[in-house]
């Protein structure tokens, strides 16, 4: 498989193997929900580009949807 080459191309790729996660994952405007967290390496996509943070193969990308409650 080739690579995604950023955050956007593997939601791309997971919602083909997993239809509509990406909803899960990215808002209407196919930005990244405030309630998701995503890093690659250990560093939050918030902080280097986002969505469109480029992607290097031996990457490692963990999604993380805050929890909340009491």
């Amino acid at each position: 498989m080739d690579s995604p080459g950023n955050l956007r191309g593997v939601f791309r790729e997971l919602s083909s193997a997993f239809p509509g996660i990406d909803q899960r994952i990215l808002d209407d405007e196919g930005r990244l929900r405030d309630h998701v967290n995503v890093f690659v390496n250990s560093e939050n996509s918030r902080d280097l580009d986002r969505e469109e943070t480029k992607l290097r193969d031996g990457d490692v990308i963990v999604v993380l949807p805050s929890v909340a409650g009491g």
